[in-house]
């Protein structure tokens, strides 16, 4: 194809090629110098030709890129970031990884907030609150939060360095491991709420009512089941009703939400049950359920190689596997095999010094679900959410 200059019309964005530039250019350079001219791969002039036409294709491709990023499935980073408020929601930035300490001291010495301690890994995690040490023998609790935003991980007895010294305070430790933050919603995850934003206007759905609820401030996780039998289904859920599993949001604001989205005439169920008034000033009650908790136990066992670092690969491992339970939808399974590669990413250069030999997760029963010791495929309840105990929940064998 002959070289056009670029153009815009019905069809999208129309550029030439970098080799029809290039011909182009050429055809220039002929008609001012004579059309004798030698151009070939071996002249220097034919060479600066090309670097211009390498120049004007780089514009080319990012005038391309930049057309295409009006449209949230080829945008990337700042420029998704405009175009989210047109669906009206933002990039979800990056939370803190957050530990409960153990401080000990004489009686009568304030730790003010912001007071720093470390990690063995040397990450920084600062106090929240101001306390005041008992001298207990027990020590005193306090909150103190990762200064590193994302998914940061502290095991239990990890965070033991005083970086703020006091004089009457004597040691920190952090009897159990931290929750873990969260890392600043990717590209795809925002494309995916889009879709979510999408669904919630788009009229009655469980995909709709799913979207306003995740939609709600502090709303962690959801689900949405729909009984549209005739009678009683195996869960629980009466005929023709629909039953929504919700974690964090306040109870005023997820009733709304699910009156708003379910169709009219729909009961709903749950353990909740919350008074809401209708924009006529009619009265009715909407249920919901809180998620109930499958706490889940990992015992990872290893062989160590030349090289290891127990205390790396410890907290990579756990981060790991802290970060896949905390993505468990509610009601969903945990996919353990597909977290040896994770846990080997994670390790970055110290992968090459051990070998991850199993992960065996078990669980007690709770009242929706038996219990479960697997390698394979860990579940839970419709209703459940999957969670570590308070300790930690990981431990290792090395061997």
């Amino acid at each position: 194809m002959s070289y056009f200059a670029p153009y815009l019309d019905a069809s999208g964005l129309h550029l030439p090629a970098y080799t029809d530039r290039l011909e182009a250019l050429c055809d220039a350079y002929r008609a001012i110098f004579g059309q004798d001219a030698a151009l070939n791969p071996a002249v220097p002039d034919y060479q600066l030709l090309s670097v211009f036409a390498k120049a004007l294709d780089d514009v080319s491709a990012l005038l391309l890129q930049v057309y295409l990023s009006r449209n949230p499935a080829y945008a990337s980073g700042q420029a998704l970031d405009l175009l989210l408020p047109l669906y009206g929601i933002s990039r979800r930035g990056a939370t803190c990884s957050a530990v409960t300490l153990t401080l000990h001291g004489t009686a009568g010495t304030v730790i003010p907030a912001g007071t720093a301690v470390t990690d063995t890994q040397g990450r920084l995690w600062k106090t929240s609150e101001a306390v005041t040490l008992t001298g207990s023998e027990a020590g005193d609790a306090v909150r103190a939060v990762c200064d590193t935003p994302g998914p940061v991980y502290a095991a239990a007895g990890t965070v033991t360095g005083i970086l703020t010294p006091i004089a009457g305070w004597t040691s920190v430790t952090n009897p159990s491991g931290s929750s873990v933050g969260l890392a600043e919603e990717t590209d795809a995850g925002a494309r995916a709420r889009i879709a979510s934003a999408l669904s919630a206007g788009s009229g009655i759905s469980a995909d709709s009512l799913s979207a306003a609820l995740s939609a709600v401030p502090n709303v962690r996780g959801c689900s949405v089941c729909v009984n549209d039998t005739g009678a009683a289904d195996a869960r629980g859920i009466p005929a023709h009703a629909v039953a929504c599993v919700v974690y964090g949001g306040s109870p005023a604001a997820l009733a709304k939400a699910i009156y708003a989205h379910k169709a009219p005439g729909i009961p709903t169920y749950g353990s909740t049950s919350v008074p809401f008034e209708d924009e006529a000033g009619i009265s009715h009650t909407v249920s919901f359920s809180r998620p109930g908790t499958r706490l889940v136990y990992f015992m990872v066992s290893l062989t160590a190689l030349p090289g290891f670092d127990e205390a790396a690969v410890r907290a990579a491992v756990s981060s790991v596997i802290q970060e896949t339970v905390a993505a468990v939808p509610i009601g969903g399974s945990l996919n353990i095999p597909s977290m040896f590669g994770r846990c080997y990413a994670a390790a970055g250069s110290r992968a090459s010094a051990f070998v991850l030999k199993q992960i065996e997760a078990s669980s007690a029963a709770t009242s929706g679900s038996p219990a479960i010791v697997t390698t394979e495929l860990m579940t839970q309840a419709w209703n459940e959410r999957m969670a570590l105990p308070a300790s930690g929940g990981v431990q290792f064998t090395i061997r």
